[in-house]
């Protein structure tokens, strides 16, 4: 018989009067791929009957940890929820995981459950470089995560448009004042963002919007002080030309009367002569 892998195999037999043993060895380099390939050596006689024999082996190939850490997607604010995966292989498997944080201990709400990583209700606090190690009787490997927690400010939407403002009809002219809206910026994204969980998002829209409305309220509270100060002037130039009227009537009617008196004396000086 003979049992025989590849070609170079080596074949030994003994004779033992009638009875033949035969062994074959087959050496040959592995890798951490080969794990878990299966080997089979096959024995085949014409004195066998039925199927061959054939004995099964599988590789066992032993090697040092690989770490990856799963990190999450989307944008992480104020807030969130963290939880991070440390993906290990290695032959044998790593019991043993460690969590740990560059030059800083870890978050008090920090919760570790195997390869499982889990901050709740994140703050600016919790940024910074996170690790996961693995280690085995061959080897250690690590794998490294950082944390980029974002405010979580709400962009202000934009202001509906301010009505015109338009003043009352006076006898001179009518005069319509608009006030003007400030448009709010467009928030804009800084080019040394890296961080593939996340995306930095600017904090300018706010003091744009609240100047804007300071301006707004300052233009709106001239355009009344005007329109204020032109209708008094309009009434107290009409009271004025009023008052100028009725003098000038009760003149005439005074005049008129002194004509009048001098005309009855003149009769009175006829009638008595």
């Amino acid at each position: 018989m003979s049992c025989c892998v590849t070609t170079d195999c080596v074949v030994l037999q003994q004779d033992h009067g009638k009875v033949f043993s035969v062994s074959s060895t087959i050496r040959i380099p592995v890798e951490r791929k080969d794990n878990g390939a299966a080997l089979s050596c096959e024995a085949d006689h014409p004195a066998l009957e039925g199927p061959k024999r054939i004995r099964h082996y599988r590789l066992d190939v032993y090697f040092a940890p690989t770490v990856r850490i799963i990190p999450p997607t989307g944008i992480l604010r104020e807030g969130d929820s963290l939880s991070l995966t440390c993906s290990v292989t290695g032959n044998p498997l790593p019991v043993n995981i460690q969590w740990s944080k560059i030059n800083e201990t870890l978050p008090e709400r920090a919760e570790i459950s195997g390869p499982t990583f889990q901050i709740s209700r994140l703050s600016q606090s919790h940024n910074g470089t996170y690790l996961c190690q693995a280690q085995n009787d061959y080897g250690r490997a690590t794998d490294h995560y950082t944390l980029l927690v974002y405010e979580n400010v709400s962009i202000t939407s934009a202001a509906p448009p301010t009505p015109s403002t338009s003043l009352p009809a006076i006898p001179t002219s009518t005069t319509t004042f608009t006030t003007p809206l400030l448009p709010s910026p467009t928030p804009s994204l800084p080019p040394d963002a890296q961080d593939p969980g996340a995306v930095v998002e600017t904090h300018s829209a706010v003091p744009y919007a609240v100047i804007g409305g300071v301006l707004a309220l300052l233009v709106f509270t001239i355009i009344c002080v005007l329109i204020v100060t032109i209708w008094c002037s309009v009434r107290q130039k009409g009271s004025y030309l009023t008052h100028e009227a009725s003098g000038l009537d009760e003149h005439g009617e005074v005049q008129e009367a002194f004509l009048n008196g001098n005309d009855a004396s003149q009769g009175k000086k006829e009638y008595l002569l």
